[in-house]
């Protein structure tokens, strides 16, 4: 298992948008529109990935792992989308970060559908997947408390009010 806490960076800072100011109008932009991209390819999926993924263990039934290919799509596809944001300065590094999680999360969930047909591979990808779902939790956490720190208030109608779940 050494290659558990390994993980891969398919983006780099040259992949993102960084603003040149962080005013109140750019951070707002930015959450709203975060909420907005997240939102988008989240919201239509029934159900989340650790609750197919240990169903599909009790039944012991391929078909099930093949719901994991939409939720890694919704990761993957929030991931490429997150690059056309303008991201205020000081929270680039961390949106870099969480856009390189969910591309990690989107490959790691590919590996864990092949359970049946390459256990060991989906076996080392489960503990990878959860780094990574742990530290993008941690950068959205981090994120709602950068909104909060910079006095920026979502008002119920706005997407980015939904950060307001990420509460440490």
């Amino acid at each position: 298992l050494s290659d558990v806490g390994k993980n891969t960076y398919d983006y780099l800072e040259s992949d993102i948008k960084i603003a040149s100011l962080d005013d109140e109008k750019t951070i707002k932009e930015y959450g709203n529109n975060l909420a907005l991209i997240i939102k988008k390819y989240f919201d239509p999926l029934p159900e989340t990935e650790m609750v197919i993924f240990q169903r599909s263990l009790e039944k012991q039934t391929e078909d099930e792992l093949k719901k994991l290919g939409p939720i890694a799509d919704a990761y993957r596809n929030t991931a490429k989308e997150m690059t056309s944001l303008t991201t205020p300065t000081g929270f680039s590094k961390s949106h870099l970060e969480l856009i390189n999680y969910f591309s990690n999360i989107a490959k790691e969930l590919n590996e864990m559908q092949r359970f049946f047909t390459d256990p060991m591979q989906a076996t080392l990808a489960f503990p990878r997947y959860q780094a990574s779902a742990e530290k993008a939790y941690l950068i959205l956490l981090d994120l709602s408390a950068y909104f909060s720190k910079n006095k920026i208030v979502f008002g119920e109608n706005e997407p980015a009010e939904f950060f307001k779940i990420y509460v440490a």
